[in-house]
């Protein structure tokens, strides 16, 4: 979209795999569960994100104060990253000059 490329991936289940991975190829920002039991947990997460280094994360399907489900909150993900920035807002812009250098 707009010449950024995004990669959501619902309600992943299982890690990727390299194949996978080769075949999602380049991606900008990439929307990726972390929250666990239903999907993928903040470990499995954090190894589908070094995969495929994305120049943005916006971490989904978490615990939050409004969902009952027995889910993790998201700090078990954000934990250790670097540039970490929680906004306040559902509406982000990002184009391919203002995005984060890709790691």
């Amino acid at each position: 979209m707009d010449d950024v490329r995004l990669c959501h991936l619902g309600d992943l289940g299982h890690a990727l795999d390299a194949q996978a991975a080769s075949e999602i190829g380049t991606v900008d920002v990439l929307m990726i569960p972390v929250g666990g039991f239903y999907t993928i947990d903040a470990e499995a997460a954090t190894a589908v994100m070094s995969a495929l280094k994305p120049r943005l994360v916006i971490p989904m399907h978490f615990k939050t104060e409004k969902c009952g489900f027995p889910i993790a909150t998201v700090d078990a993900f954000l934990t250790n990253k670097s540039g970490v920035k929680k906004l306040k807002t559902s509406e982000i812009s990002v184009t391919r000059e203002n995005a984060p250098p890709r790691n």
